[in-house]
C-alpha cells in the first residue's frame, strides 16, 4: 500500500481535514505531522513527513476542482416562530396518538413536522396548539421545549452532488454562534430549529445567499 493511498483514506474519512484541503486553509506540514502516526500504523512502517505532505498537496490539488464555491445560493427563505416541540418514546401507542395529532394538523392546515428515529419521534408545532395535542395524545413527553423558531431554506437540486453541502448550511449558522436544537431535511429543503432570539439573525444569514 502507498503513503498517498492511506492518507487519502485518511482524509476521506474526516470531514474537517477534506473541508480544509478543499478550500485550502490547513497548514500542510502540521497536518501531516498530525496524521503521520496514523499513516505509519496503517502501513506498518516508518514514514517521513516530506511524504506525507507530498501526497497532501496532491490531494488538495484533486480536491480544489471539487470544492463548494464560496457562497450557495438559496432558491427561498422563510421562517416560522412560536413553535413547540416535543420527543415521545417511540411505541404503537404514542405512534397512534401522534398520527392522530398530524392528521389534525393536516385538515386544519397547521404547522406540522415530525421526524421518526429507532426509539424516539420528535414534533414541532405552533404553540397554538398546545391545547389541542393534550387532548389527542395522552401519552407523556420525553422533552417539551418552548420559544423555538424555524428557518426553512430550498436550495436547488444541482447543489446535491456536492460533497458537504449541508456542512456549508450548517456553518454558516454555527459561524454566527447560533444553536441549532433540531434539523430537518426533504430532497431540496433544510429546516433549522433554534431558540427564537436566533430567528432574525439566521433568516439574515441565508437571505444574504439569495441571489
Amino acid at each position: 500500500m502507498s503513503v498517498t493511498k492511506e492518507v487519502k483514506a485518511i482524509v476521506s474519512e474526516n470531514f474537517f481535514f477534506e473541508f480544509g484541503l478543499q478550500n485550502r486553509i490547513v497548514n500542510l506540514s502540521q497536518l501531516s505531522r498530525l496524521i503521520k502516526p496514523l499513516v505509519q500504523e496503517r502501513l506498518g512502517k516508518k514514514v517521513e513527513s516530506n511524504s506525507i505532505t507530498m501526497a497532501l498537496s496532491r490531494i488538495q490539488n484533486q480536491l480544489t476542482k471539487k470544492a463548494i464555491p464560496n457562497k450557495l445560493i438559496v432558491e427561498d427563505v422563510s421562517l416560522k416562530n412560536n413553535l413547540c416541540s416535543f420527543t415521545f418514546y417511540k411505541t404503537s401507542e404514542s405512534q397512534k396518538q401522534i398520527s392522530l395529532f398530524q392528521e389534525y394538523c393536516l385538515v386544519n392546515n397547521k404547522f406540522f413536522t415530525r421526524a421518526d428515529s429507532n426509539r424516539e419521534i420528535g414534533i414541532n408545532f405552533h404553540k397554538n396548539e398546545l391545547k389541542e395535542i393534550k387532548n389527542i395524545i395522552k401519552v407523556e413527553p420525553k422533552t417539551y421545549k418552548d420559544n423555538i423558531g424555524a428557518v426553512m431554506v430550498c436550495i436547488p437540486k444541482e447543489y446535491l452532488h456536492l460533497k458537504g453541502v449541508f456542512q456549508y448550511f450548517i456553518q454558516r449558522l454555527t459561524m454566527q454562534n447560533i444553536n441549532i436544537l433540531e434539523m430537518g431535511s426533504t430532497y431540496t429543503e433544510l429546516i433549522f430549529y433554534m431558540d427564537e432570539k436566533d430567528l432574525a439573525l439566521a433568516a439574515n444569514t441565508f437571505l444574504n445567499l439569495q441571489d
